[in-house]
C-alpha cells in the first residue's frame, strides 16, 4: 500500500495532507521529509526500509499492468474517469487498497496518487541506467487528477526534492534481512 496518514502521523507526530482520513494516503511530503520519515521508521522498527528505486518501481507496475490486461480499469485505479458525475467536486486521494483486484498483493501503484522514487533525475539516466544525484526526483504512477491516458507504468516525471503537492506520496520498499 502507499503509506497511510495514520503511519506518517505516528512516526512523524504531524500530517500535511488536505484530505484527511487515516487510511487515506499521506500527501503533500516532499522527498526530504520521506527520507525522515524513512528514517525514524527503520529506528523505530529495526528494519530496513527505503523508497524503491524508479526500476524497482516500474517492475512491480509493469507486472501489475500485465496482470490486470483485459480488465476496466476502473476496479483497480482511481483516476478522473473512476469518479461518479455527482462526486467530481470532492475527488481527491482514495482509502489504500479500497479497490480489490489484488492478482500480486499490490494495490493502488497505477492512480490514486504519483509516489516518489529513490532515483535523482537526468535525461540520461532512464536509457543508460545510471544517474547523477541532483536535487531533481522522480515519481511514478499517475494520480486521482490525471486522465486515464496517464495511468501506465512507464509514466515517468520529476521535480525538486524539496516539493509539496496534493497529488504527491509515497510508497515503501524494504530490503531483505
Amino acid at each position: 500500500y502507499e503509506v497511510t496518514q495514520e503511519l506518517w502521523q505516528a512516526v512523524m507526530g504531524r500530517n500535511h495532507s488536505q484530505h484527511r482520513g487515516k487510511n487515506h494516503p499521506v500527501t503533500n511530503v516532499s522527498w526530504d521529509e520521506c527520507q525522515r520519515f524513512i528514517e525514524r521508521l527503520n529506528k523505530a522498527t529495526g528494519l530496513r526500509y527505503r523508497l524503491p528505486t524508479e526500476a524497482e518501481w516500474e517492475y512491480v507496475a509493469s507486472m501489475y499492468c500485465q496482470k490486470t490486461k483485459g480488465v476496466d480499469i476502473k476496479s483497480y485505479a482511481w483516476y478522473l474517469g473512476s469518479f461518479e458525475p455527482q462526486r467530481c467536486s470532492n475527488i481527491y486521494p482514495q482509502e489504500v487498497g479500497l479497490l480489490k483486484f489484488d492478482s500480486i498483493g499490490i494495490y493502488d501503484i497505477i492512480g490514486n496518487l504519483n509516489e516518489w522514487c529513490a532515483d535523482s533525475y537526468d535525461s540520461l539516466s532512464y536509457s543508460n541506467g545510471y544517474s547523477k544525484e541532483s536535487n531533481e526526483k522522480v515519481f511514478r504512477g499517475g494520480c486521482f487528477a490525471n486522465q486515464e491516458h496517464f495511468l501506465r507504468h512507464t509514466n515517468r516525471n520529476h521535480v525538486i526534492k524539496h516539493t509539496k503537492h496534493f497529488t504527491l506520496g509515497l510508497r515503501l520498499a524494504m530490503d531483505a534481512p
